[in-house]
Formats: C-alpha cells, structure tokens, sequence
C-alpha cells in the first residue's frame, strides 16, 4: 500500500493540479519549482515544506529537465500510488474539479497494462 498523503500536501497539491484558465496540468509535466536567483543556493530549486516532505519519502523526483528550464518535481510511482489513493477520498479532491488527475491515473495504468500484456 502506498504512504498517504499529509493533510498539507494534500492542500498544496489542491492548488498545483487545479486548472487554470480553462487549462488542466498534467501530472507527466511534472510540478513546476521556482529557484533561488541570488545568494549561497543560487541555481537550486525552492521545495515548498509538502515537496520538500514528499522528495523526503520519496514520492516525487525533483530534476530538470534540461540545463536552462526551471526545475520539476516528478511523480515517481509510489508517489503516484499515493496520489490516486488521496483522490478517492472526495473530502481531499473534488471529482468534479479534479476528474483530469483521475483519468490520466487510469490511462497510466491501462498503457502498463497494455505493455505487460495482461488485461
């Protein structure tokens, strides 16, 4: 079973996955990171405390992509175990405001599916 999600990563995710002007995030896109622009950690990301805690246990990946584009942190798959475990409580994730994450759970999951043959 995967680890839950906090009640204050629950709040932070709320707000990076709901759409913004009529345009739903993608969870393969990752979650964009702002980075210290000056001092002694100047180039590295700034993890809020919930990315910071789920980097920590280890339910998402922070990268970048490519030397110049900001810094992501991706869902690794224990981590996006969690995520669909949290989105079935509807107290956590509206279903109507958050259907987007659902359905793309359940594409990755019938494309693993589809790859290992058994469905």
């Amino acid at each position: 079973m995967p680890p839950a999600l906090t009640r204050e990563e629950v709040a932070y995710l709320r707000t990076e996955l709901l759409p913004r002007f009529g345009v739903s995030p993608r969870l393969a896109d990752g979650i964009l990171l702002r980075s210290w622009k000056s001092g002694p950690l100047s180039g590295t990301p700034r993890l809020p405390p919930a990315i910071k805690s789920l980097a920590e246990r280890g339910l998402v990946d922070i990268r970048q992509p490519s030397p110049g584009q900001p810094f992501r942190a991706f869902w690794t798959p224990s981590g996006l175990g969690a995520l669909g475990e949290a989105l079935r409580d509807r107290r956590s994730f509206n279903p109507d405001r958050y259907a987007h994450i659902g359905q793309e759970l359940s594409a990755n999951r019938g494309e693993k599916d589809a790859t290992s043959g058994s469905l």
